[in-house]
């Protein structure tokens, strides 16, 4: 017998009881609202087997960890189910937005909605199955034969430049998939998404870790999608949509001009903004947001010098020079310093050159 400690209560087991028959059988806890666990502070997948003295930590849909984890649950499901229906396409997942990932085919071709309302309800069928997602290890080379028959050629640049000789693979019914991190063990634990049609492609919606059982209105994030389309057509030329073609861009020893590439990219697309704020005379101020350490004081010096070049002598300043004194920032909860609340900034003195300056 072996002793397991949850949430303060010692329960004995038998040795190599699976994680998934304690809830169960122990816990009385609805098993398909728990992604995964925590053993002695390690991720676990819910098949893990209890070998020792354990500290047991649950992880449900609210925690970032546990909603990785369904994610990633609901991606494997996405791609079994086009991987069934279109054999002949390749769904890439290819950037967030919002609560969802955009979604497109591999060639570029458009998704049709016919073929999403299809995709949709075969995800619904693979999912009421409740079909086991097993997790297997495979030499490296197996694993590299494995997608080649597939033609899965994008997954070997995955994995043959592991140190490891051994690659761990998911499978769900016949479809095999390399994910990075534990899964859910079945497709039954994923209960709410939703597949909608966008642009060229499709959004794979997902629940908020706040609200983990409504599937919101996805608010369009068109500036945000913009951007990543436009990177997305620039690497598609260069070769570098994946790390796999980014890794080939370095053993081949040409990644300086990658890199001067992005950064003549950047330049332009700073310059583009100068001209969109010197187009209207009426503009006296720029504010730049973001989080620490951003980047924010130095693309406000880039765009100061284009603004320079469209005839104007912008004055840059930062909220980093108006903190207050050391001894008079608040501390947070834990007593450290709060940098970011808005009494460490010396707002009186900030306005008061904010009005001199406009």
């Amino acid at each position: 017998m072996i002793k397991i400690d949850y949430l303060g209560n010692t329960y004995e087991i038998q040795n190599g009881k699976k994680v998934s028959d304690f809830i169960k059988e122990d816990l009385d806890i609805d098993i398909y609202t728990i992604m995964a666990c925590k053993i002695n502070n390690e991720i676990k997948s819910l098949d893990y087997s209890f070998s020792e003295d354990a500290k047991l930590e649950l992880i449900d849909y609210s925690l970032s960890d546990g909603s990785r984890i369904y994610v990633r649950g609901l991606t494997f499901i996405m791609t079994k189910a086009f991987e069934d229906l279109y054999p002949q396409n390749r769904i890439l997942v290819n950037y967030s937005l919002g609560h969802s990932l955009y979604c497109e085919n591999a060639d570029g071709s458009p998704i049709s909605e016919e073929v999403i309302n299809n995709v949709k309800k075969k995800m619904q069928e693979i999912i009421e199955k409740d079909i086991p997602i097993i997790k297997s290890e495979l030499p490296l080379d197996d694993a590299k034969k494995l997608y080649a028959k597939s033609n899965r050629f994008d997954k070997i640049g995955i994995i043959e430049n592991r140190i490891k000789n051994h690659v761990s693979l998911y499978s769900c019914g016949n479809t095999i998939n390399y994910f990075y991190g534990v899964m859910p063990i079945s497709t039954g634990f994923i209960k709410y998404y939703d597949l909608l049609p966008y642009d060229n492609g499709v959004l794979l919606v997902y629940p908020r870790r706040s609200n983990p059982t409504v599937i919101e209105k996805i608010k369009e994030t068109k500036k945000l999608y913009s951007t990543f389309s436009d990177y997305d057509k620039i690497h598609r030329v260069l070769g570098t949509q994946n790390v796999v073609e980014f890794n080939e861009w370095v053993k081949s020893g040409n990644i300086a001009e990658l890199i001067r590439i992005c950064e003549a990219l950047h330049e332009k697309k700073i310059a583009q903004i100068a001209d969109q704020i010197t187009s209207d005379k009426r503009r006296r101020l720029v504010l730049i947001a973001g989080p620490s350490s951003s980047g924010k004081t130095t693309f406000a010096q880039r765009l100061g010098i284009q603004l320079r070049l469209n005839g104007l002598k912008p004055v840059t300043i930062s909220v980093d020079n108006y903190f207050v004194e050391r001894k008079d920032t608040p501390l947070d909860e834990n007593g450290e310093y709060d940098f970011d609340c808005l009494e460490a900034v010396d707002l009186k003195l900030f306005t008061t050159h904010l009005t001199q300056l406009l």
